[in-house]
């Protein structure tokens, strides 16, 4: 599927920035990305650095949509797909089984 970008799609859109204004808007792949990484990733991190990745990729979803570089569908399929990749790759890969850690260790 393709779709121009807000700047060309949407009366009035303001665009942020040196953002681009031409191109293929759905899906955002900044999102995918980030979202396929912090899905690998998540796994292998302990305790609150969990959360960190979903940190990142959430502020890259905003700016995203805020800089009027992506419509908030393309942010939400970009999620989805990231998700996708993210989990077969921990598929393929394998995810570890840690023992938990015990208070005060």
């Amino acid at each position: 599927m393709y779709r121009e970008r807000p700047a060309i799609t949407e009366p009035n859109a303001i665009v942020r920035g040196s953002t681009a204004t031409t191109g293929a808007s759905f899906v955002s792949g900044h999102v995918i990305l980030s979202t396929g990484l912090a899905w690998a990733i998540t796994p292998c991190l302990r305790g609150s650095w969990r959360a960190a990745p979903w940190v990142v990729v959430g502020l890259i979803a905003f700016a995203r949509i805020y800089l009027g570089a992506h419509n908030p569908l393309d942010v939400v399929g970009g999620l989805a797909l990231g998700f996708v990749a993210g989990g077969a790759a921990n598929l393929i890969v394998g995810v570890a089984v840690r023992e938990p850690v015990a208070a005060g260790s």
